[in-house]
């Protein structure tokens, strides 16, 4: 939430979107993703050996919303004052959040899965360990970055 509120807050080169409507696209998007989990599990029940096919799947469908939420935004690969590629509204940029939670929350469980089947004779919770030690720490440089880079090239990276 915070990296959205330094992202779409105000600010040079911001959106400039209220607190309260960055809010609400945080929890849409943080909606999406519980509910595209809910749906993977039971996914999963039912198809048991399609977790690759789920997990580029999911990917797939995250960059491209990640990309079109980063392609409204000002960008440092742009010249300074340019026009973002794609037209900025609110309604987009929370459309663009919304799907790419609904296709992270979509591959988080398939992850989770395919790491302990890769990891098999070592406990589950090895697996989920490592994998949420790589994501704490990803989390971390985006906190930092967050401080220390200006914002349209913290939009790249939220794209990477």
């Amino acid at each position: 939430q915070g990296c959205l509120q330094g992202i779409l807050g105000p600010g040079p080169s911001r959106p400039g979107l209220a607190s309260q409507a960055v809010a609400w696209i945080g929890f849409g998007n943080g909606v999406a993703i519980n509910a595209a989990s809910l749906l993977a599990g039971a996914a999963m029940d039912r198809y048991p050996r399609r977790l690759k096919l789920g997990i580029v799947f999911g990917l797939g469908i995250c960059v491209f919303a990640t990309a079109a939420f980063t392609l409204q935004l000002p960008c440092s690969l742009l010249p300074a004052g340019a026009v973002p590629p794609l037209p900025r509204s609110q309604a987009g940029l929370l459309l663009s959040l919304v799907v790419a939670g609904f296709a992270q929350g979509l591959t988080t469980p398939l992850v989770y899965e395919l790491a302990a089947e890769l990891l098999y004779p070592v406990k589950e919770g090895m697996s989920a360990g490592i994998l949420v030690l790589l994501l704490n720490a990803s989390c971390a440089l985006l906190i930092v970055g967050n401080d220390l880079l200006p914002p349209d090239a913290m939009n790249e990276i939220m794209t990477a």
